[in-house]
């Protein structure tokens, strides 16, 4: 598991968050993809901003009419970012793989290990020593964190 929170340089909290997967494929969308997103939203909103000012003169409650159209325009983008991400996703299924075994083995059921899984199961199969091992790895951990 290590080695996938070092492989997408994630922290294992990140793994909590719903939307790691899209947020990973989002940041390695190729730019012929991801350069037309922004540069679409950008000229929207500039061009947006300039019919407001020259609708605002003909008649000022024009103002939110060429907003709501702004804000309507901006949300059709958003949900085809979202469906490229989608299909991006499924293109790298790996990614998806990894970091949902990842998830499962630290948040099972969607909830911290601390509260769905108990020390007993691990005494019983690895006896008194597990209890020396975790502590060893908790101390290990704890300093790589305080290095970052």
């Amino acid at each position: 598991m290590s080695k996938v929170l070092d492989k997408y340089a994630i922290a294992p909290d990140d793994l909590g968050h719903t939307d790691l997967e899209s947020r990973l494929v989002r940041d390695d969308m190729p730019d012929s993809v991801r350069q037309p997103l922004q540069a679409l939203r950008a000229t929207l909103g500039q061009q947006y901003q300039e019919l407001q000012g020259a609708a605002s003169t003909v008649d000022p409650t024009l103002k939110k009419s060429v907003q709501s159209a702004r804000n309507s325009a901006l949300s059709e983008l958003a949900s085809l970012e979202k469906r490229i991400v989608s299909h991006l996703k499924k293109q790298n299924e790996i990614v998806v793989q990894q970091i949902g075994k990842a998830r499962n083995n630290l948040f099972p059921g969607g909830q911290p290990q601390e509260r769905m899984l108990t020390v007993a199961p691990y005494l019983v199969r690895y006896g008194p020593r597990f209890l020396d091992a975790a502590l060893e790895e908790a101390q290990a951990y704890i300093s790589r964190a305080v290095e970052r």
